[in-house]
């Protein structure tokens, strides 16, 4: 939101520093730790005290989790993701694109 002053110039009432290094490594050290990852990412993405970078990340991560659960709901609705796994399970429980 920018404010209008006396000088003909806007300043800028909403400007944040960028994270450092060492805050978006603890950002992505907790979205690593099961179920807490998922609850953090959902407080990024939707709290309004999130700096931008940080809430447009997290965002961004939540959009390819549905995008990963949209495939996995076709793979299994579509008998691909057990063939996947049966031949896993026939084959040492590896994929191998070369035969031995």
């Amino acid at each position: 939101m920018a404010e209008h002053s006396t000088d003909n110039t806007f300043v800028d009432m909403d400007e944040q520093e960028p994270t450092g290094i060492g805050g978006w490594m603890g950002t992505l050290f907790l979205s690593w730790i099961p179920i807490v990852g998922f609850i953090m990412v959902l407080v990024w993405s939707f709290s309004s005290r999130t700096e931008e970078s940080k809430q447009n990340w997290a965002r961004a991560q939540l959009i390819w989790l549905l995008i990963g659960i949209a495939i996995i709901v076709v793979l299994v609705a579509t008998g691909t993701y057990t063939t996947v796994f049966d031949y896993a399970k026939e084959h040492g429980g590896t994929f191998s694109f070369y035969s031995a």
